[in-house]
């Protein structure tokens, strides 16, 4: 019987505890797996509306779906199998679309379902295009500095680099246009190249890291994000003067994608999934599901998302919502990890902050998602008011370090419990 009411008190206790997670809304997402029906690795996805969108990659794979993501359909290229490294559309509801690829490939639909090839005029591996939206104009980027533009929708295409300024020969991976005139170009290397006046003169922006860059992407005129290695930068006024860096990790991020300036996704290695709804000041992460190597992430608005990687993955984004149902309010106290997504093994910790309205016993504690406690932190005495005197070097109580996953902090306090969740990476 004592055994009986041990057991019936833990599960109790673990589900009060995943309760209070739900309520504090800790879980801001999770990612679905979606059945793509091929095994290729996919590079790109791009969505017109929020069932219809594609994917690609490699061995001339281009996938469509017109339920949002239950189901996906091959379409055929009509020329010889390649690798296809970029999708995008001409904007929301759009029936033109370019995918670029290697050896200089093009592709171009005007009715979503036949594709055909055009000239691009250049033989070097193309991997990113990016459109201007609502205009006829279109901007390609790759191997050996190769950048091409097209002012008819994708069907003539030209040298974007006019004076030939780009030096070096960057293989450039992500390209971004901002507007008519305004175009930015990244890759290996540290490779970040600027156009202020739709590619008559191209100035080398690198004064960030040489870093293989793998994405670039703006929200307006002003506000970019830049991803490369195991990092993510940003710049407030057109990446006039240096990037800062706002996150990083020990893990690859591979490409990012914002649908304001407040709230944006990166995606990475090992299926790596991190979001920020304060303008990239902090990232949180998100569990996806498979751990494949994520290539690429959309965005149509802030509740339909995709991300597609290794071995045909494809991700559907489904956003969860606070719980009524909470036994507590934020006035009665706060739990917040500043640094929620870090990495022990390079000496990293999270910072644990938290308010309390009233003083009294106070307990703090790790926990795997399972429930299973990790390690005490705290479980002392406190006055009201807001701390912020506790961290966690990832370490179990035996200071070994735990494996790499999502953790919970848990917090009780007089009339307040809650649970975030954190993030190690190694």
């Amino acid at each position: 019987m004592v055994r009986k009411y041990i057991l019936n008190r833990i599960f109790s206790v673990f589900s009060v505890l995943i309760c209070h997670l739900l309520a504090a809304g800790s879980i801001h997402a999770a990612w679905q797996s979606s059945t793509s029906g091929t095994s290729q690795h996919l590079n790109g996805v791009y969505f017109v509306d929020s069932s219809t969108g594609w994917a690609v990659g490699l061995t001339g794979t281009i996938l469509q779906t017109k339920n949002a993501g239950s189901s996906w359909s091959a379409q055929t290229i009509g020329v010889p199998a390649t690798s296809l490294q970029d999708i995008e559309f001409s904007g929301a509801g759009a029936s033109t679309g370019i995918v670029v690829g290697a050896s200089g490939l093009i592709l171009r639909t005007t009715d979503t379902v036949t594709w055909q090839t055009m000239n691009s005029g250049t033989t070097n591996n193309l991997n990113g295009v990016s459109l201007v939206v609502n205009t006829s104009t279109v901007w390609a980027a790759g191997a050996g500095g190769t950048v091409r533009v097209s002012t008819d929708s994708g069907y003539f295409w030209k040298n974007g680099d006019l004076l030939g300024n780009i030096t070096g020969n960057p293989t450039f991976k992500a390209i971004f246009v901002v507007n008519d005139l305004t175009i930015w170009a990244a890759g290996n290397l540290g490779a970040l190249w600027l156009t202020n006046n739709a590619g008559n003169t191209w100035t080398n922006m690198n004064t960030v890291s040489v870093e293989n860059f793998r994405d670039i992407f703006f929200v307006g005129p002003s506000t970019g994000f830049l991803v490369g290695g195991s990092y993510v930068w940003k710049t407030m006024n057109s990446g006039g003067t240096p990037w800062s860096l706002v996150f990083s990790t020990s893990t690859n991020m591979n490409a990012v994608h914002f649908v304001s300036t407040d709230t944006g996704w990166v995606v990475g290695a090992s299926g790596v999934v991190v979001t920020s709804t304060n303008s990239g000041n902090s990232f949180i992460p998100e569990a996806s599901n498979p751990i494949a190597n994520l290539n690429d992430v959309f965005f149509l608005n802030s509740t339909v998302g995709f991300a597609v990687g290794d071995s045909g993955a494809i991700i559907k984004y489904v956003p969860t919502t606070s719980s009524s149902t909470s036994e507590t309010s934020e006035a009665d106290g706060s739990l917040t990890p500043l640094n929620n997504v870090f990495d022990p093994s390079q000496g990293q910790v999270t910072t644990i902050r938290y308010y309390l309205r009233k003083s009294g016993s106070v307990s703090i504690k790790i926990y795997t998602l399972q429930g299973r406690l990790v390690r005490p932190l705290i479980n002392e005495q406190r006055d009201a008011g807001t701390y912020q005197d506790v961290s966690w070097n990832g370490r179990n109580e035996s200071e070994e370090l735990v494996a790499p996953g999502i953790y919970l902090v848990h917090i009780e306090a007089p009339n307040f419990s809650s649970s975030k969740k954190i993030a190690v990476l190694r």
